[in-house]
């Protein structure tokens, strides 16, 4: 959270509203517009209130992806293991601006959209320092653990929480009955391959692209 005099603390934004609207309205439950029409609005709701010029704005929600029915290619990650991509699917899009919406102070939000709607894949960690992960990749958690308080002063509510749990408390992979079933992946059977594509979202694919962006730099050696 970001604390200051003159930031309120936001418990529902207008443009999570127009989110959920769209999702209602793309499922059928309800609405009085189209889901795109919620869509669009929500997405403009954002723009504003980090005060994002018109322009701007319009072609950010022209791209390939961000679009009603579009699918766009986005960028691998700098370990090759997952992309950016974004598909056609409506709902998928959505999510997505919804999960934008929430930063930068939501985040327990945007973790908790993101277990009801696995709608993206997220990297995963690498040598978690967990105790209770042994693995190379660990996936992002999908609960937290009972502290030991618990254990401690409610030794009965913990005992039958555990059991509901399958009597694994230490995992915090377990699909809870309210979540969308997290179909782990094994990370450590997928090929890594350093990938620095995105940098050149914002730089350019050479070294004079940085001069035409008037960065200045220093070349120290070239290779053959």
């Amino acid at each position: 959270m970001v604390f200051a005099a003159d930031k309120p603390f936001v418990h529902l934004s207008y443009g999570e509203t127009l989110f959920m609207k769209a999702e209602a309205a793309l499922l059928g439950l309800g609405g009085v517009q189209p889901a795109e029409q919620y869509y669009n609005a929500g997405m403009d709701a954002n723009f504003a209130n980090w005060k994002i010029a018109g322009a701007d704005a319009a072609a950010y929600k022209a791209q390939n992806g961000i679009k009603w029915n579009t699918a766009g290619t986005g960028f691998l990650n700098y370990l090759g293991l997952v992309t950016t991509s974004i598909p056609e699917d409506n709902l998928t899009k959505i999510h997505i601006q919804q999960w934008i919406n929430y930063y930068p102070d939501g985040c327990f939000d945007a973790w908790s959209l993101l277990r009801r709607a696995r709608f993206m894949e997220l990297p995963p960690h690498t040598l978690p320092a967990n105790q209770f992960v042994s693995e190379i990749f660990a996936e992002l958690p999908n609960r937290w653990i009972y502290p030991t308080t618990v254990q401690n002063y409610n030794a009965g509510g913990y005992a039958d929480a555990v059991s509901k749990l399958g009597g694994d408390e230490r995992s915090p992979y377990i699909n809870l009955g309210f979540l969308t079933p997290l179909a782990r992946k094994d990370w450590n059977a997928q090929t890594a391959t350093l990938s620095f594509g995105f940098i050149q979202k914002w730089y350019g694919p050479t070294v004079e692209s940085l001069q035409d962006k008037g960065i200045a730099y220093t070349l120290l050696r070239t290779y053959k």
